[in-house]
């Protein structure tokens, strides 16, 4: 019987490999036949699939089908479209979307849910092994939430040695309830001697209209004005509705940085038509901060960022002189010096008038000084008091090492 098969398929061996030729066929079996002497084996490529023994000898080998080897065949997760836009939604609503993996291997497909963000669930994994050709169905669930743009994603596991993750993407875009623009208010150089304002445009892509409930703020000295927004600002950001409201900040409250919020509270008119449910009114935090300017600051080459005077290493019996610039930001721009007062004694400072609000402070280390060194903790300091309703006073530190360098050649 043996001998029978071997002839049998020895004859259609040629046949099997023309058709494999004809078609183009990158995987067909073949006969592995050495010698009479040995086994007939059918191989797929490299790989046996059966032996035959030889009737004299049957022992040879057993007659039995050796099988595919399955370490060389593996699935393949495939998604034609990983990326799902919904397009525009409402704030707060809930959607779904399905995604299709097929299997487009040799080997069964296995699926297990993986990580999803915050707003992106997977409800639905239909299959979790896929046989080769087939496909499964994954469904994810999420809330649009109130951000403008939406973007996230599920993870599924597979035992695919090529694509051990497939990631899955839900984005879009989301339409705000309320807005505010800007989205945040920056006062880069208050003088604090004035009055500063800003408009605001509050609006809703949502609501027909709107209420402002309340408006708070932890900065004093910050009013508001609600007034309706023009047309084209409505237009302007797409919007079904929306306001204008102008900030003001008062002169002389504030006298040195500051950040804080100004908290709305909103809540939908009665008449405005939408099918967005709150358990609340809405709040909306708006970040401030500013830089207010000095009521008088100084300048100069020789000006550092601490608010000191660094005049560094002076030869005993040479002068050293250098100039401040002093600008005043108030109502009352005069600067009546009182007086001015300098250690130690020999240090020289005065105060001269460039022209209404702009001063001049010249400084001066004597060519009489003695040696000595004003640096760290035991720097040299000039104190002017002024009759002026709120500048009362400063203090200028002054660096500097006079060095007899007499001795400094002989040592």
């Amino acid at each position: 019987m043996n001998r029978l098969l071997r002839n049998i398929l020895i004859g259609i061996a040629p046949v099997a490999i023309f058709l494999a030729i004809l078609t183009n066929t990158t995987k067909f079996v073949y006969v592995h036949w050495q010698s009479p002497d040995t086994p007939l084996q059918l191989n797929d490529r490299d790989r046996p699939i059966m032996k035959f023994a030889h009737d004299d000898d049957p022992s040879s080998v057993d007659n039995e089908l050796i099988g595919t080897d399955t370490s060389r065949i593996s699935p393949k997760a495939v998604v034609d479209n990983p990326e799902h836009d919904f397009g525009v939604m409402n704030p707060l609503q809930m959607a779904t979307h399905s995604f299709v993996i097929r299997n487009d291997g040799e080997a069964p497909l296995k699926l297990t849910k993986g990580k999803t963000t915050c707003k992106c669930t997977m409800s639905n994994l239909e299959n979790d092994e896929v046989p080769p050709g087939l496909e499964a169905t994954i469904v994810l669930d999420w809330k649009t939430g109130q951000e403008a743009l939406f973007s996230h994603s599920a993870t599924i596991h597979t035992n695919d040695p090529k694509k051990p993750e497939v990631d899955l993407l839900v984005k879009g875009k989301v339409l705000a309830l309320v807005g505010v623009y800007p989205g945040n208010i920056e006062f880069p150089r208050l003088e604090p001697h004035r009055e500063f304002k800003t408009p605001l445009i509050v609006y809703s892509e949502v609501w027909d209209d709107f209420e402002v409930k309340s408006i708070n703020t932890n900065i004093e000295g910050l009013s508001w004005e609600l007034v309706p927004a023009a047309e084209e600002d409505r237009d302007r950001f797409g919007a079904k509705s929306a306001k204008q409201l102008n900030l003001t900040l008062a002169a002389g409250i504030l006298q040195r940085d500051f950040e804080g919020i100004l908290q709305f509270e909103f809540a939908p008119a009665a008449e405005s038509v939408h099918d967005i449910k709150l358990e609340k009114d809405l709040t909306y935090d708006l970040p401030i901060r500013g830089h207010v300017l000095r009521r008088l600051s100084m300048y100069g080459k020789d000006m550092g960022v601490t608010g000191g005077v660094t005049l560094d290493r002076i030869s005993q019996g040479t002068a050293r002189k250098t100039s401040v610039l002093m600008k005043v930001r108030d109502e009352q721009t005069e600067l009546p010096v009182a007086t001015i007062e300098t250690s130690p004694e020999f240090l020289k400072a005065d105060i001269t008038t460039v022209k209404d609000g702009l001063y001049v402070m010249k400084i001066e280390v004597p060519d009489h000084a003695p040696a000595c060194a004003h640096s760290g903790v035991n720097m040299a300091r000039i104190v002017v008091r002024f009759d002026h309703p709120r500048i009362k006073e400063i203090l200028v530190p002054v660096e500097f090492i006079v060095v007899d360098d007499r001795v400094s050649l002989l040592e």
